[in-house]
């Protein structure tokens, strides 16, 4: 009872996630692929060297800020947790 009842949840995942994913224009795969994993590994991080390159080199003011308040939570950690505001 309890397999059927599991195949039966899964086979209505499935129908959920294919509706979900033809609304995108796609659907679920019908075969396994025709990639390797090693092809797949391989255009992933030539990928993201592609897209890393646009990336800035230097950090946001924001960003700078957070690591700033990051920095300054620590010291107050190590010199004891007071709140000195």
């Amino acid at each position: 009872m309890k397999k059927a009842m599991c195949k039966k949840c899964t086979l209505q995942r499935l129908e959920t996630l294919n509706k979900f994913t033809s609304g995108f224009g796609l659907g679920l795969l019908e075969d396994a692929g025709r990639i390797s994993h090693e092809t797949a590994v391989e255009k992933a991080h030539n990928e993201y060297a592609a897209y890393s390159k646009q990336l800035p080199d230097e950090l946001t003011e924001v960003e700078k800020a957070y690591l700033d308040t990051l920095r300054d939570m620590q010291k107050r950690l190590k010199d004891g947790g007071g709140n000195d505001e």
